[in-house]
């Protein structure tokens, strides 16, 4: 399994541009950059499929910019998540975004369709620095409906204004309604009857950034889904309920190379799971925090760097948590392109009754991303 994991880092090496994008097209008002990325591992627990050596977080991005003159612009990106070695007999390809936007240099970007949230995007994104792990606190992957549905990933049908002005930040998003979710939804989030389908009725978020110093952000942002969620009683009748789901996050930030420090925390009400592995709290509290220090630059080889910190989602109403700490060391090169590294996970996860459950690793990563 080792050799195969040696195999991955070689041909990821070799794949990788020293470019941080791919034009296909580049023209005086026009632009198509191709991104990507992909994570190799190997655990020395059970990883994926019960293999200690894996593949996940493959992605491919392509975004079209059309410069209208020297303030406006337009233009789309569409992003996939892909399965390239078939672990489950199939492509497994993912939507993560799709959106057009309009930009202006003074008034800001507005954007519609399929893209990360504003809790995320504005507050969430600055503790998403680790190689292997990471992004368990925010309650982004402990929703149902494709991590879109619930509003706090990556929500679809949603209108999104962001602008900067001096040291300030604003953002405010709208979602738009779904129809019917048919999934199969933990019976001890939807309590009570048999589960039909949920839909999104609306979504609110606003969100703010305030830099006052060089180095110094302090982010918060606040977000309120509409749901609607339809059970059947012992009688076949059709019963409807709202479980609206509220959540918040707070972050602040301080960089002054070659330190980075950033810390997020947050809490959420109604976060209904969609299946029994995923964490079932319907209130929790959220904590993630993120460090590293990045040694000096050796010529083409690159920089190496530590890091560790936090990430952990918790149960408000009993001893259930889910997260873990994370220490790690790894060598940044190709122009920054592709990062190899050692991550030790200190598993912190206990169930509702407050029995450990976790286990700790160790996972050697190799990611790259251009």
């Amino acid at each position: 399994m080792r050799h195969r994991f040696i195999l991955a880092c070689f041909l990821a090496l070799c794949s990788v541009q020293p470019a941080m994008a791919i034009d296909l097209i580049k023209t005086d008002s026009d632009r198509l950059e191709l991104h990507a990325q992909g994570i190799f591992a190997s655990n020395d627990k059970v990883y994926i499929q019960g293999r200690h050596t894996g593949s996940i977080g493959h992605r491919i991005n392509m975004i079209y910019t059309h410069q209208l003159d020297s303030q406006w612009a337009v233009g789309m990106r569409q992003e996939w998540a892909y399965d390239p070695f078939y672990y489950d007999g199939t492509a497994a390809q993912t939507k993560r975004f799709q959106y057009v936007f309009v930009r202006n240099a003074r008034w800001g970007q507005l954007s519609y369709g399929q893209q990360k949230s504003l809790t995320f995007d504005m507050v969430g994104s600055i503790t998403d620095w680790y190689l292997g792990y990471g992004t368990k606190g925010q309650g982004t992957f402990n929703g149902y409906g494709g991590n879109q549905l619930l509003g706090f990933s990556r929500p679809n049908k949603t209108l999104y204004y962001r602008v900067r002005s001096d040291d300030f930040e604003f953002g405010v998003m709208y979602g738009l309604g779904t129809g019917p979710v048919h999934n199969s939804v933990n019976p001890s989030s939807v309590g009570a009857g048999k589960f039909v389908d949920s839909s999104r009725d609306a979504l609110y978020q606003v969100g703010t950034v305030w830099r006052p110093a060089d180095n110094w952000s302090l982010r918060l942002a606040y977000g309120y889904t509409e749901m609607s969620e339809r059970s059947l009683d012992g009688h076949a009748q059709l019963n409807t309920r709202h479980p609206n789901v509220e959540g918040w996050l707070s972050g602040v930030t301080y960089t002054n190379a070659p330190w980075y420090h950033a810390v997020v925390y947050g809490e959420y009400r109604n976060l209904n799971a969609s299946a029994p592995t995923a964490s079932g709290y319907r209130e929790a509290k959220a904590l993630e925090s993120y460090s590293s220090y990045s040694f000096p630059e050796m010529g083409e080889l690159g920089f190496f760097k530590a890091y560790g910190g936090i990430n952990l989602f918790s149960d408000k109403n009993s001893s259930g948590r889910s997260g873990y700490s994370v220490a790690g060391f790894a060598l940044i090169t190709l122009h920054d392109t592709l990062a190899i590294g050692l991550e030790r996970k200190f598993d912190m996860a206990r169930n509702k009754q407050g029995d450990y459950t976790g286990q700790d690793e160790y996972e050697l990563v190799a990611k790259y991303y251009f």
